[in-house]
Protein backbone atom coordinates (compact mmCIF):
# COMPACT_ATOMS: atom_id res chain seq x y z
CA UNK A 1 0.00 0.00 0.00
CA UNK A 2 1.07 3.54 -1.01
CA UNK A 3 -0.86 4.57 2.52
CA UNK A 4 1.60 5.20 5.69
CA UNK A 5 -0.96 3.88 7.36
CA UNK A 6 -1.19 0.78 9.36
CA UNK A 7 -1.81 -2.03 6.17
CA UNK A 8 -5.15 -3.38 6.21
CA UNK A 9 -5.27 -7.45 5.84
CA UNK A 10 -7.33 -8.89 2.55
CA UNK A 11 -8.47 -12.43 3.25
CA UNK A 12 -8.91 -14.66 0.32
CA UNK A 13 -11.12 -17.34 -0.92
CA UNK A 14 -11.01 -19.99 1.56
CA UNK A 15 -10.20 -18.51 4.54
CA UNK A 16 -12.71 -19.26 7.23
CA UNK A 17 -14.03 -15.61 8.18
CA UNK A 18 -14.82 -15.69 4.60
CA UNK A 19 -17.06 -19.40 5.18
CA UNK A 20 -19.30 -17.86 8.10
CA UNK A 21 -22.52 -15.96 7.15
CA UNK A 22 -21.97 -11.90 8.37
CA UNK A 23 -24.11 -10.84 11.00
CA UNK A 24 -26.14 -7.65 10.28
CA UNK A 25 -25.02 -4.29 11.34
CA UNK A 26 -27.52 -4.15 14.67
CA UNK A 27 -29.04 -0.33 15.24
CA UNK A 28 -26.89 -0.04 18.27
CA UNK A 29 -23.60 -0.54 16.25
CA UNK A 30 -24.84 3.33 13.76
CA UNK A 31 -22.43 5.70 14.63
CA UNK A 32 -19.87 3.95 16.59
CA UNK A 33 -15.96 4.27 15.89
CA UNK A 34 -15.37 0.70 15.26
CA UNK A 35 -18.15 1.11 12.15
CA UNK A 36 -16.97 4.56 10.85
CA UNK A 37 -13.45 2.87 11.04
CA UNK A 38 -14.67 -0.22 8.95
CA UNK A 39 -16.06 1.96 6.48
CA UNK A 40 -12.97 3.88 6.26
CA UNK A 41 -10.97 0.73 5.56
CA UNK A 42 -13.26 -0.78 3.33
CA UNK A 43 -12.88 3.03 1.32
CA UNK A 44 -9.19 3.13 1.32
CA UNK A 45 -9.24 -0.93 0.17
CA UNK A 46 -11.11 -0.10 -2.62
CA UNK A 47 -9.51 2.73 -3.53
CA UNK A 48 -6.13 1.86 -2.98
CA UNK A 49 -6.38 -1.38 -5.24
CA UNK A 50 -9.15 -0.17 -7.64
CA UNK A 51 -11.56 -2.42 -7.00
CA UNK A 52 -15.19 -2.65 -7.44
CA UNK A 53 -16.17 -3.28 -4.55
CA UNK A 54 -15.06 -5.31 -1.33
CA UNK A 55 -17.33 -6.51 1.83
CA UNK A 56 -16.29 -6.19 5.45
CA UNK A 57 -14.96 -9.61 5.72
CA UNK A 58 -12.96 -9.14 3.04
CA UNK A 59 -10.91 -7.17 5.83
CA UNK A 60 -11.74 -9.39 9.12
CA UNK A 61 -15.06 -7.74 10.05
CA UNK A 62 -17.99 -10.32 10.18
CA UNK A 63 -20.68 -7.69 9.07
CA UNK A 64 -23.01 -6.64 6.23
CA UNK A 65 -21.11 -4.22 5.55
CA UNK A 66 -19.50 -3.43 1.87
CA UNK A 67 -18.26 -0.31 0.06
CA UNK A 68 -18.80 -0.30 -4.08
CA UNK A 69 -16.70 1.84 -5.75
Amino acid sequence: FMNAGPKIKVYKDGEEILTRVAEPVKPEEFNTEHLAQVISDLKQIVTELGAVGFAAPQIGHSKRVMMIG
